[in-house]
C-alpha cells in the first residue's frame, strides 16, 4: 500500500471533488500539476496521473507526466504507450 499512496490519496481526492464531498481548493488536496515533479520518483504514480489527463483529452499535461516517468525509466512501456 505504501507504493501505491500517493496515487491513492489523488484518486480519493478526485473522487470526492467530483462527487461534491470534497473542495479541491482544501489545503489538503494537492494539484500533481503545480507539484514540483523532479522530486516524484514513482512510475506508476506519474504514469496514473498521465493516463488520467490523456483520458480526460489533455494531452499536454498527459505528455509532462509520461516525460518525467521516462526520464526515470525510458524502458516503462505504460509511459512509452502514452507518449505514442
Amino acid at each position: 500500500m505504501k507504493k501505491n499512496f500517493p496515487i491513492a490519496v489523488f484518486l480519493i481526492a478526485l473522487t470526492f471533488s467530483l462527487s461534491g464531498c470534497f473542495n479541491i481548493f482544501s489545503p489538503l488536496f494537492v494539484d500533481p500539476l503545480t507539484s514540483d515533479l523532479s522530486n516524484v520518483y514513482d512510475t506508476s504514480y506519474l504514469v496514473e496521473i498521465g493516463e488520467y489527463y490523456a483520458d480526460m483529452g489533455d494531452y499536454i499535461n498527459a505528455k509532462k507526466f509520461f516525460e518525467r516517468a521516462l526520464q526515470i525509466n525510458p524502458t516503462n512501456s505504460r509511459a512509452l504507450i502514452g507518449m505514442a
